[in-house]
């Protein structure tokens, strides 16, 4: 039987929320490395159990600071769910 006590369902939804919020970058939206160490560990336990291999691609964007400083008065001026960059 669940437990169906009202406090821990709420508990068990913060901890989803504050696990997720660990994961994403909150300026962009973006997973940050701890999801990216996640992920790439799961896409290589599924890649060594099928015998498969894994490709990864990381990319390293110079002078990063002054579009995340861009974005970031762009979102306090506007905020809203679109989070996909500069317009």
């Amino acid at each position: 039987m669940q437990n169906s006590d009202p406090y821990s369902i709420r508990f068990s939804l913060s901890d989803k929320m504050l696990e997720e919020l660990t994961r994403i970058d909150a300026l962009t939206g973006l997973g940050n490395s701890r999801c990216s160490d996640q992920s790439l560990a799961s896409v290589w336990n599924a890649a060594q159990r099928r015998g498969s291999q894994v490709s990864m691609l990381m990319v390293n964007v110079d002078f990063f600071k002054p579009y995340n400083d861009h974005l970031a008065i762009r979102l306090v001026m506007n905020p809203g769910p679109d989070r996909a960059g500069p317009a």
